[in-house]
């Protein structure tokens, strides 16, 4: 069982994903869009929670870096992608959806703790994310900043800035992909967090396949092992 609470291993954006063989330049952009049916289910499920569609938007990647990593707790930056505007956020393995969503919307760009029977979470230290979210997208940092900031508006797309030095538009892409999936999870009838995963059936079906060079072996990270990448980790 993997631990919950301040000793518990923590997820971030390289611990799921390695960075370009060929680094790019300058910042990028890619776009995440949900179905007309989708986005409309999105806005209903943030009106009935009371939580803005961004929040629903931002729930789901830090669900999608947990169990991609296979760990219960990650960590995500504010709008400044410093350590200060930072929240680690607890992913339960399996809980009622609505409660965690309310818990995790309460755990904003400011870095606000969670509190709640579905999730627990506090303000980061170390290094700053390399994922952030802002309800205005900054440029990525350097090293010591987000290389992957996402904003969503509203609830039918999230738009994700990169620096393209530190991931390639190929790997955002795919990440987008599996973003849609988790929403569409979140969006599902009598959704339960133990059902909801990045992958599909098909894709966990695979999973204990020799990995796919979808997304590659990430590298350690401040004395972790490398964990699987993001197109064959079981979730």
């Amino acid at each position: 069982m993997i631990p919950v609470g301040p000793a518990a291993p923590e997820a971030d954006l390289f611990d799921v994903v390695a960075p370009p063989a060929a680094a790019g330049t300058g910042d990028d952009t890619a776009a995440v869009e949900l179905e007309a049916g989708d986005a409309e289910a999105l806005a209903a499920l943030a009106a009935r929670l009371g939580i803005a569609p961004g929040a629903i938007w931002r729930a789901a990647w830090a669900l999608l870096l947990a169990r991609l990593a296979g760990v219960r707790t990650v960590r995500i930056g504010g709008s400044a992608g410093a350590p200060a505007a930072s929240a680690v956020i607890e992913v339960p393995a399996s809980g009622e959806l609505a409660p965690w969503l309310i818990a995790v919307a309460g755990a904003g760009a400011n870095g606000h703790a969670v509190h709640g029977a579905h999730g627990a979470a506090g303000r980061g230290d170390g290094d700053a994310p390399h994922s952030a979210w802002g309800e205005v997208a900054p440029a990525p940092h350097g090293e010591g900043g987000p290389a992957l900031v996402w904003n969503a508006p509203g609830a039918s797309a999230a738009i994700a800035r990169f620096a393209a030095a530190r991931i390639d538009r190929a790997t955002v892409a795919r990440l987008g992909d599996l973003l849609r999936t988790v929403i569409a999870g979140m969006l599902a009838p009598g959704a339960r967090l133990e059902a909801i995963s990045p992958l599909t059936a098909a894709e966990r079906a695979t999973a204990a396949r020799p990995p796919s060079t979808a997304c590659s072996a990430s590298r350690p990270r401040r004395g972790r092992t490398s964990r699987r990448s993001c197109g064959t980790a079981a979730g």
